[in-house]
């Protein structure tokens, strides 16, 4: 199987990845990183390790699912890279606080609030369009002085070819409601990142979309080591 750059290319199209839109003229060497990104991806059916270069017929029907499952998240993180490298994307100033919105009161909590408040929170995030999120409420876990309410937002990429996409990622909020502090102090909002025991609060932390890429790609490898 034979996968040149301008087939590369097509499958990034696919995943509705612009390579119009890239300046600063490194959409080739972007696509050399992604190609030997694939390339050096074993895959579990053949039990060889693709070659973009090659045209033999060992390499199998699930050569051609891990490109397509790769190539996409490949490019966009190569992209990223490359623009470190040179200097130009925006370096955030570490004396700049991390973005954050103004939550509740203990006795204004209630599930469609907390709702409202987790979308607010998200859309001061800086992440890639193409992303999209859904928020639901889990359940409430009670204790002797507070009560923890469970919030799940679930993260994909639906594309053209994929509308429904087969891995997503999470990220789980939790509102603890004290029953002892008087009435009108906030909540304590805190989330966490699906597989990372982190715990993040908002205001002292600024979300990273790589979190979401690098949760994304070790499922898409998992799930093909066991295809």
């Amino acid at each position: 199987m034979e996968v040149s750059t301008d087939e590369l290319a097509e499958l990034s199209e696919s995943q509705e990845i612009s390579l119009e839109k890239l300046t600063y003229g490194c959409v080739e060497e972007i696509l050399a990183r992604a190609l030997k990104y694939v390339q050096e991806t074993q895959c579990p059916s053949c039990n060889t390790y693709i070659d973009p270069n090659s045209s033999s017929t060992e390499q199998c029907q699930n050569c051609e699912t891990l490109i397509d499952e790769l190539v996409g998240y490949t490019i966009e993180s190569a992209k990223e890279n490359l623009m470190a490298e040179s200097g130009r994307n925006y370096v955030f100033n570490e004396y700049d606080p991390p973005k954050n919105i103004i939550w509740f009161n203990i006795d204004q909590y209630s599930t469609d609030m907390a709702l409202r408040k987790i979308d607010q929170y998200i859309r001061t995030w800086e992440f890639h369009p193409s992303w999209l999120y859904c928020i639901d409420y889990i359940a409430t876990e009670v204790s002797e002085f507070d009560n923890y309410h469970k919030f799940r937002v679930r993260w994909s990429i639906p594309t053209r070819c994929k509308p429904i996409p087969r891995e997503t990622v999470c990220i789980y909020f939790t509102f603890r409601v004290s029953k002892i502090k008087p009435k009108n102090y906030p909540v304590e909002v805190s989330f966490v990142i699906e597989t990372n025991q982190l715990i993040h609060r908002p205001g002292k932390t600024r979300f990273r979309e790589k979190w979401l890429k690098d949760v994304i790609e070790s499922k898409i490898k998992y799930s093909c080591l066991n295809c």
